[in-house]
């Protein structure tokens, strides 16, 4: 079982619950399709208050996810976000084998954190979490796993991803504009402050 940290409840407050409801979606989603599951991020206005939640768009090759991972991220300040959660489907190296991971990344101003949740599917897409692989990174360690290792490079490059849209000083893009570029774009996303979306029912 995997142990969140006691001081993340001041970034985010119900932390462990918000894990639980995307790693219930991701289980509900990949059971129906494998690798349908398309990067997600929840951005919160305060520890109390999810302001926006995004779904990228259809991603092309590998250079174009990490645009679509940079698109998804300017609506930290576009909607002056305190804290994000940032979920994608990825696979690793762990212990000489090769193991597919939800991961799921809380950033902010002042912390990052990566929860690596491993699972399986057999031929049936019948699900099963690793509990006993699940695992917790800062930025510090795993840059040391990363320079022993060498199995990290896309995890530290989203961990770039949301350093520096967490410590942008300059808003970019209100919120109205973004929001036009992802309708043009075919994100999925809802703006819960002013109940508006582009659908009711987001596609994960």
């Amino acid at each position: 079982m995997l142990e969140i940290p006691d001081n993340i409840s001041k970034f985010i407050t119900n932390m462990s619950s918000e894990i639980e409801a995307i790693k219930h979606t991701f289980v509900s989603t990949t059971e129906k399709e494998k690798d349908s599951f398309k990067p997600f991020a929840v951005f919160f206005s305060d520890p109390d208050t999810k302001s926006f939640v995004i779904t990228s768009r259809p991603i092309y090759d590998a250079n174009d996810y990490y645009t679509a991972v940079s698109e998804m991220l300017f609506a930290y300040s576009a909607n002056d976000s305190e804290a994000v959660l940032f979920a994608v489907d990825s696979n690793k190296e762990i212990n000489g084998v090769t193991h597919d991971l939800l991961e799921v990344y809380m950033a902010c101003n002042d912390y990052c954190a990566i929860f690596s949740f491993p699972y399986s599917l057999d031929d049936n897409l019948k699900f099963h979490w690793n509990e006993n692989l699940f695992d917790t990174h800062s930025m510090e360690t795993l840059e040391k796993a990363y320079d022993t290792s060498g199995q990290f490079h896309a995890s530290l490059e989203i961990f770039e991803a949301l350093y520096l849209h967490t410590h942008m000083r300059i808003q970019h893009f209100d919120i109205g504009k973004l929001k036009s570029f992802y309708d043009a774009n075919n994100f999925n996303y809802a703006h819960l402050l002013e109940h508006s979306s582009k659908q009711t029912t987001l596609t994960l």
